[in-house]
Formats: C-alpha cells, structure tokens, sequence
C-alpha cells in the first residue's frame, strides 16, 4: 500500500469515525450495530486499497461503504424484526395470541407479495419509523418518488 494512502486513510479514520457512526446509527438502530458497520466499511475500504483499486477519493469511498452496508443490513433485517416483535407481543398459551399469530403471518405474506421498492419503504416507514427524508436518503431517491412508493405498498395492502 502506498505511504500516501495509508496517511489518508488513518487520517480520514481518525476524523471521520465517529460522524459514520452517528449516520449508521440513524439507519440500523444501534450504535453496536453501527460501531460494526463502520468498521466493516474502513476494512472494505482499506481491503481495495491494499488490492490495487484506485480510489481518487478515500472518504467519498468510506461514506459510500457505510451507506451501502447500512442498506444491506436494513434489507437484511426486517424479517427477523418482524418475527421478534411478534414473539416479544404474544403469550403463546392463550388463544388471543393465537389469533394474533395468524393475524401477523396473513400480514407478513401481504408484505412479502409487495414489489422490492415499495416492501422496503412501506418497513422503513412502519416497522424502523423513518421519515420521507431519512427513506429518500437511504433508497437515494427523491421524497416524491418515497412518498408515491409508500402510498402504492399501502394501497395493495389495504
């Protein structure tokens, strides 16, 4: 690895560290789990240097990593969230929870029938709570385009 990179690399590390934690903390929830995507987003980083990639912009490559790695993990994650919460809402003894349980599958399948984009806005909406701007941001679309993907998903799951 070239001395230069390697100077701009720590450098940006240094500065730049905890600014990627706070925005990854947005996105996933946590700060473990953000300290985690952070860290994998400068090992990424430094990775590609260490292989050759030429990299222009170091910093631009970092925040870019974290982003992605922050959306992967929100893709990932939604079902798993969706079967804790019905765990951690039911009392598997009672036939309520019973009730609810199959009430929580027929929604669970409507979701999963939704289109990608609109599965994905309609769980950041509802599930992890973002605003327009925070889903606009992490789909990298325009509010408007969020706003018209949230109504459709809420449309065909009406």
């Amino acid at each position: 690895m070239r001395g230069a990179a390697v100077a701009s690399f720590h450098r940006i590390y240094s500065e730049n560290y905890e600014d990627h934690v706070r925005y990854a903390r947005i996105r996933v929830g946590s700060t473990e789990a953000a300290q985690d995507v952070v860290q994998q987003a400068f090992a990424n980083t430094l990775n590609a240097v260490e292989h050759g990639a030429q990299i222009n912009n170091i910093g631009g490559f970092v925040r870019r990593c974290v982003h992605n790695l922050c959306v992967n993990r929100l893709f990932r994650e939604p079902a798993l969230s969706l079967e804790e919460r019905l765990h951690e809402m039911t009392d598997k003894s009672t036939a309520a929870s019973a009730e609810l349980r199959e009430r929580w599958r027929e929604v669970e399948s409507v979701i999963d029938r939704l289109p990608v984009n609109q599965r994905n806005v309609f769980l950041m909406a509802e599930i992890k709570g973002y605003s327009y701007k925070e889903m606009a941001e992490s789909m990298e679309l325009s509010v408007g385009s969020v706003r018209q993907l949230l109504n459709r998903a809420e449309e065909i799951s009406s």
